[in-house]
């Protein structure tokens, strides 16, 4: 999926709307992928073909 740059502009806005400090942000930009991101997922890295099971 290809985000366009007013896309990508409002998933940062909305992740770091009430966010003031750098701390903050970091905070809603995890918040934002731990209630968005599904795991388990595949993927492409540079050519290799990738999975993750959202272990740690």
């Amino acid at each position: 999926m290809k985000l366009s740059r007013a896309k990508l502009r409002k998933l940062i806005e909305d992740a770091t709307v009430d966010a003031y400090k750098d701390s903050e942000q970091r905070v809603g930009f995890l918040t934002m992928i731990q209630e968005n991101l599904q795991l388990p997922f595949k993927t492409h890295v540079l050519v290799s073909r990738c999975s993750s099971n959202g272990s740690t």
